[in-house]
């Protein structure tokens, strides 16, 4: 008798773990969709999906996209190093490994922190406390 108690107790416990983990899952799933405006990430997120959701890139009007704007790195490095977009600003690395922040819809300079030591030639992660009252650019 017992053992069918501790049996169905083992089976009611999968159940439950199971149906958490569907729940878990479907909620970061759902978290990931919904937070895809910006690209604050190597790669676009931390799951490096490459992706971001635009309403205003359509089938109907690929044949419409320009070249907005550009930004000459000066320098004749062959830069890896992925951009990231926080808030309309652009980080780039360019100018002889210095790191530059940019208009995002006009490509005008804001700022450049020229000898900074430790970047990463791949790229940056852009971190913020839930109240944005701490933000920070990471090396990767």
């Amino acid at each position: 008798m017992w053992r069918k108690q501790l049996r169905f107790a083992r089976t009611g416990r999968f159940k439950v773990l199971s149906v958490l983990c569907v729940v878990v899952t479907c909620v970061q799933w759902a978290d990931a969709q919904v937070s895809r405006r910006a690209w604050r990430d190597y790669g676009g997120g931390p799951d490096n999906s490459h992706y971001l959701t635009l309403d205003e890139i359509k089938k109907s009007n690929l044949d419409q996209l320009a070249v907005a704007w550009s930004y000459p790195t000066q320098d004749n490095i062959a830069y890896v190093f992925n951009p990231i977009v926080v808030d309309n600003m652009m980080y780039v690395l360019a100018r002889n490994n210095s790191l530059v922040a940019l208009d995002a819809a006009t490509g005008r300079e804001l700022w450049i922190h020229e000898g900074l030591t430790g970047i990463a030639p791949r790229g940056i992660n852009y971190w913020e406390s839930k109240d944005r009252s701490d933000r920070r650019l990471c090396s990767r």
